[in-house]
């Protein structure tokens, strides 16, 4: 009999989500967990700086990703990053929440792999309302800050 632990302390996570959030004005930002072969979001840490985007992040909790499947499963697969300006246009094989994304007013997102030892911890996901446009100096600052906290 074996339990898996995570690598890092939710509490770690949740202050790492909480200082993105509110340093480079995101809506929300959310962690999914390795779980086996799938990545997870019920259960993880998570940080609202806007209560309309409550309803995206329970919603959220009910899908799972493989590795390659959504931007979280790209991002879990590559161990990078990967950003969008918008969801919206996105088919549902794209962009599996895009019904949810629709239905909620999310558009822009951005995901970054937290590593350690090589391998990914939890995938940190970013939330807009608006678009989202990928600015060089905001994604090596949350890279740079990810691998200062989570070193």
């Amino acid at each position: 009999f074996c339990t898996l632990l995570p690598l890092f302390s939710k509490t770690t996570m949740e202050a790492f989500l909480t200082k993105i959030v509110t340093e480079k004005n995101f809506a929300m930002g959310i962690s999914w967990e390795p779980q086996g072969d799938v990545l997870v979001s019920a259960g993880t840490p998570f940080y609202l700086a806007d209560a309309k985007m409550q309803a995206y992040k329970a919603k959220s909790e009910e899908f799972k990703f493989p590795k390659g499947k959504g931007i979280p499963g790209r991002v879990w697969e590559s161990k990078g990053y990967e950003g969008k300006d918008s969801v919206q246009n996105f088919t549902a094989e794209q962009y599996p929440r895009v019904n949810v994304a629709k239905e909620c007013g999310v558009k822009g997102c951005c995901a970054f792999a937290v590593l350690k030892g090589g391998e990914v911890a939890y995938v940190a996901e970013f939330f807009l309302f608006g678009d989202y446009a990928e600015d060089a100096a905001v994604v090596q600052y949350i890279k740079d800050e990810a691998a200062k906290v989570f070193a």
